[in-house]
């Protein structure tokens, strides 16, 4: 039977980059203790510069294995980057780039949560400046109140 080790990767934190961000302190200990082994990943670096190698600078990976972010939200250009580089190294996610992005963009999952969320809907941003089409998003309201958001929220 061949054994990998489990990887929980989280955020560090920014002021303190050898530690895990305070937010996510005692998630990291509780995945220690359920045997995953904790690295490091600096979310400025991957989520705004979108470089994977420097974000796990301070990951302490040296055997394959199977890994599981918990961590802020980032782009999914990011987690699939992330999901390249630690593939590099014989890590594979247990969350694919795809799954990652239909489970965090509304317009991805909206049919598939449809029974269980409120009434929502979509606009492209390249339909922003487009009256016809928010129009038509405010009509499917039926006159009701509503929210309006980005469009990042995981399911």
């Amino acid at each position: 039977m061949i054994t990998r080790v489990l990887y929980a990767a989280f955020c560090s934190d920014p002021l303190e980059p050898r530690r895990v961000d305070p937010i996510y302190k005692d998630e990291a200990r509780i995945a220690r203790e359920a045997g995953f082994k904790v690295i490091l990943i600096d979310h400025d670096e991957l989520d705004k510069r979108i470089d994977p190698k420097s974000a796990l600078r301070n990951a302490r990976i040296n055997e394959a294995g199977c890994m599981i972010y918990r961590g802020w939200m980032m782009s999914s250009d990011a987690y699939t980057k992330l999901c390249s580089e630690l593939q590099t190294r014989d890590i594979e996610p247990f969350v694919s780039p795809s799954a990652f992005e239909f489970s965090h963009y509304h317009p991805r999952n909206a049919e598939a949560v449809k029974s269980y969320s409120p009434l929502s809907t979509s606009i492209a941003i390249s339909d922003l400046d487009d009256p016809s089409q928010i129009s038509a998003a405010l009509n499917s309201f039926k006159g009701g109140g509503g929210i309006i958001k980005d469009w990042v929220k995981s399911q």
